[in-house]
């Protein structure tokens, strides 16, 4: 296993989606339809790469996953959910593994390569969300050393929220 995460571009637009769509269609036969069945367009995905921090994970020179990393808090999070409110942190968004890949290691691989990223940025925590249901990853994220700090749902869509303090 040699796992490394890169920047993506416009360019990887394509790579992005078949990914997303790998998981997304994973989760629906497992689960069945919910909002973990939604993939985003290419052209979004395009216009992501450009003006957000979106990221490909690699392993043996093969893209096997993508995330999102924002260093600004979103609107629905509340700072007063997290250990260290005030803590510079990235916030983990839209993460996906294709299928294959999963099931080996190479999730909480991508997750240590992501946090020392953060970390190698000044950030001392890493936040993000879950879905509240059976396709949601809480499970996974709590196996990677995350604390569960709050429930709630963001439009209608059920949701549990983790944070990992990095360096702790």
């Amino acid at each position: 296993m040699n796992v490394a995460i890169r920047a993506a571009d416009g360019a990887d637009a394509e790579t992005i989606h078949a990914i997303r769509s790998s998981a997304a269609d994973a989760l629906t036969a497992e689960f069945g339809s919910g909002h973990w069945s939604h993939v985003e367009s290419l052209a979004t995905l395009r216009r992501h790469a450009v003006d957000r921090d979106l990221f490909l994970a690699m392993n043996e020179g093969e893209a096997i996953g993508t995330f999102e990393l924002q260093s600004k808090k979103p609107g629905f999070y509340s700072k007063h959910w997290f250990a260290d409110p005030d803590a510079p942190a990235c916030y983990l968004f839209n993460m996906a593994i294709v299928k294959t890949s999963q099931r080996h290691g190479l999730g909480r691989a991508i997750m240590a390569e992501m946090e020392a990223l953060a970390a190698t940025d000044g950030k001392r925590a890493l936040r993000l969300d879950a879905y509240d249901a059976p396709a949601g990853a809480g499970v996974f994220y709590g196996k990677c050393g995350y604390d569960f700090v709050h429930e709630g749902s963001f439009n209608r869509v059920a949701l549990r929220y983790y944070e990992k303090l990095l360096g702790a």
